[in-house]
């Protein structure tokens, strides 16, 4: 027991010292950074581990994107990103809602058809130059970066490419010796001018761009956290399967009851009274809702009522033949919508596509929310859909779990934010605004 005791004592003190561990603190809310290597490491998955377990924070935030959770989470603990996965793992053993940081883009648009210096990438690099003062109120403790290194070298490897980039870009504009040739050093030219520009880029958009969403992230994990605790928002997970015909299955009980309560399809942003959008579904579980919602209207979608709900965050884990679903959702961003369009095609695969054109008609509070194996949440919908207004800045804590290169700026991102998110701000939910970019696109 007394060596049980020490261990504990001493694992604590680790963690309070750990050079590769940042906090940023406001109150009662502090967002707690470790930085890793993404390198396979045995030490960086227990570090990462401990530390969520010794923190247990509301909200786990983890550097990647669905698609890339989805690899990682498939792949062996000694893959590269293995610490990643290792903190979505610990996470569910504390029963934390997992929050993906990360939006990357493709490769493409690192060097993508913009200006060089249009307003967001000047904005950005002036930020590089020039810091913005602490919020009041706000205590930071930086990563010790050279420390941290020390202690683990290999978490030096993601760094060096952040060094090469403004390697290329220093060789790339060095000036040619007096002997070349005109026509060379107007080549010469050509060629450090292209590799400044993509330089840039790739500096912008693999690094600056990512410190900006991945700290939002972080500030949004923070208000997520703050709203579960005020019950503002509600968490529910379920299990569902992928299967046409056991999607099906799972349906038809719910569909048989006379209830009161009808299905939700979730949405990554809320939809608006008078708003139509187009949305496009392929999931077994999606289609066999559709399928359902048309046999109780005369066989046809068309003129169909269908309740909405705004989904303010989702993870979804793939097991074997299933799949685990950890979703947050704001019962006051419920509306009821009318399907005004059906098309339907097949995906390049074959698979079916159903895309549906929904017109917002009434805002409505989903009251009873309950969860289903047939993949969708069921409830109650109430026509007082008043939201009472939310104090922000909330008490919460957070673990973000990102690479060593972003961990300082998002410290002091946060901080210059007062530790609150856009939406806390008077702005607008990053996962929401990103969302509607991209059904403009």
């Amino acid at each position: 027991m007394v060596r049980l005791t020490l261990a504990t004592s001493l694992l604590t003190t680790a963690f309070a010292l750990a050079p590769s561990v940042g906090t940023v603190v406001k109150g009662n809310r502090k967002i707690t950074v470790i930085g890793t290597a993404h390198t396979p490491s045995r030490r960086q998955r227990e570090e990462v581990e401990a530390l969520i377990a010794e923190v247990k924070p509301d909200a786990v935030l983890v550097e990647l994107d669905a698609e890339r959770l989805e690899f990682a989470w498939n792949q062996p603990e000694e893959a590269y990103g293995g610490e990643l996965a290792a903190a979505v793992r610990a996470a569910r053993r504390i029963d934390a809602p997992v929050v993906l940081g990360d939006a990357c883009r493709p490769l493409p648009a690192v060097v993508e058809a913009r200006p060089l210096f249009d307003l967001e990438r000047t904005r950005r690099a002036w930020r590089l130059l020039v810091k913005k003062p602490v919020a009041t109120g706000v205590g930071v403790e930086r990563i010790d970066v050279a420390q941290a290194l020390a202690s683990d070298p290999r978490k030096a490897l993601p760094l060096l490419f952040a060094a090469s980039v403004g390697a290329v870009a220093t060789a790339a504009t060095a000036q040619a010796t007096p002997i070349d040739a005109p026509v060379i050093e107007a080549a010469a030219d050509a060629v450090a001018i292209a590799s400044s520009i993509v330089s840039a880029r790739v500096a912008d958009v693999l690094l600056v761009a990512r410190d900006d969403v991945l700290s939002e992230n972080a500030l949004r994990a923070l208000d997520l956290g703050s709203r579960l605790r005020s019950s503002a928002l509600e968490r529910h997970r379920f299990r569902f399967g992928t299967d046409p015909a056991e999607c099906r299955s799972a349906a038809a009980p719910f569909f048989a009851s006379e209830g009161p309560e009808r299905p939700f399809l979730t949405l990554r942003s809320p939809l608006s009274v008078g708003e139509r959008r187009r949305m496009n579904l392929f999931e077994p579980r999606w289609l066999a809702l559709l399928d359902n919602i048309a046999g109780e209207n005369g066989g046809s979608l068309l003129g169909a009522s269908l309740a909405t709900i705004h989904a303010a965050n989702r993870c979804y884990l793939r097991d074997g033949d299933g799949v685990d679903a950890d979703v947050v959702v704001d019962p006051h961003g419920a509306c009821v919508a009318k399907i005004e369009r059906v098309e339907e095609s097949k995906r390049p695969s074959g698979a079916r596509r159903v895309a549906v054109w929904l017109r917002g008609v009434e805002a409505v509070r989903a009251e009873g929310l309950a969860t289903t194996n047939a993949g969708f949440l069921t409830g109650r919908v109430a026509t007082d859909a008043s939201d009472d207004d939310e104090a922000p800045g909330g008490a919460a804590s957070v673990v973000a779990v990102v690479g060593l290169a972003h961990a300082n700026p998002i410290l002091e991102r946060c901080a210059e934010r007062g530790l609150l998110s856009s939406r806390e701000r008077g702005g607008i939910d990053q996962e929401v605004a990103r969302a509607i970019a991209e059904r403009k696109r």
